[in-house]
C-alpha cells in the first residue's frame, strides 16, 4: 500500500460522529414554522412508515432519495404550509434531530494530509443536500476544508454503487489506484470502494465484524492512521 494522492471520506460516523436521530423532535421544530397547529406525532408516524418503504427500495436499487423531495410530499400531503423554504427546513431539521461531535483527532489528521499535499473530498450516503452537509461541517469550521462534497441525495445514486465512486474519481481526475476511501461502513464503504478499484480504509471505531473476505486496511483512530501512513512509501 502506497500513500494516496487523494482521500475520499465518508461523513457521518467517520468525520462527524452522531447519535440516532430524534425525528419527532425535528418534526416538532419544523412545525413551529407552519401556518397552523399540526399533530407532529401523526405526521412523524406517517413519515417513518414511508421512509421504511423507501429504504427497502434503496437497498436493492442503489438509488437515493432527497430529504427535500420527501418533505415536500410529506407536508403537502398533510396540507402543511411553511413560512420558510424547504432548503431552510432541511438545515433546521438536520441541526435539531441529531446530536453530534467531531471524530477524535480529525483536525490533526486533516492537517497531516494537507501538509503532505494529499487532496481531500467527501462522498456521503445521505438524503441531505450538499448545502446541508456544508452547514453541518461549518459547526466545526470545516465547510471549506474539502475539495468537494458529494451528497448522494444530489445525484440519485448511493454507495456501494461503483458509479458514485467513479463520479468522485472523475471530479478528482485521478486513477482509482491512487485514491483511498475512509468510511465506517463495511457494506457501503469498504465493499463499494474495493469494487471500484479504490483502496478501502475501514474506520471501524465500533469494532464490527467484516462482512466478507477482501483486502482493506482497518483502523479506529486517526492518530494511528497517521502513524501507519508515515511508514508507507510515496
Amino acid at each position: 500500500m502506497r500513500k494516496p494522492k487523494a482521500i475520499l471520506f465518508d461523513l457521518g460516523d467517520t468525520i462527524i460522529m452522531q447519535s440516532s436521530g430524534d425525528f419527532l423532535k425535528g418534526t416538532q421544530t419544523l412545525l413551529e414554522y407552519s401556518d397552523r397547529k399540526q399533530d407532529a406525532v401523526l405526521i412523524q408516524e406517517y413519515a417513518s412508515k414511508l421512509e421504511e418503504e423507501i429504504k427497502n427500495v434503496k437497498e436493492v436499487s442503489h438509488f437515493e432519495n432527497s430529504c427535500r423531495a420527501f418533505m415536500k410530499f410529506l407536508y403537502e400531503y398533510h396540507q402543511v404550509n411553511f413560512s420558510i423554504s424547504l432548503e431552510e427546513l432541511e438545515i433546521i431539521f438536520n441541526r435539531v434531530a441529531f446530536k453530534r461531535h467531531l471524530a477524535d483527532d480529525f483536525y490533526e489528521y486533516l492537517n497531516y494530509l494537507k501538509s503532505n499535499d494529499i487532496r481531500v473530498a467527501i462522498l456521503s450516503n445521505t438524503t441531505f443536500s450538499e448545502k446541508t452537509l456544508r452547514d453541518e461541517l461549518s459547526i466545526y469550521d470545516l465547510e471549506d476544508a474539502f475539495e468537494f462534497v458529494i451528497s448522494t441525495a444530489d445525484y440519485g445514486i448511493r454507495k456501494p454503487d461503483s458509479r458514485i465512486f467513479q463520479l468522485a474519481l472523475n471530479k478528482l481526475i485521478l486513477e482509482a489506484d491512487t485514491v483511498w476511501y475512509i468510511g465506517n461502513s463495511f457494506k457501503y464503504d469498504v465493499i463499494g470502494a474495493h469494487d471500484s478499484g479504490i483502496q478501502p480504509i475501514w474506520f471501524n471505531h465500533e469494532k464490527n465484524k467484516p462482512l466478507k473476505d477482501l483486502p482493506y486496511y482497518e483502523c479506529n483512530s486517526y492518530l494511528k492512521l497517521i502513524e501507519a501512513m508515515e511508514a508507507l512509501d510515496e
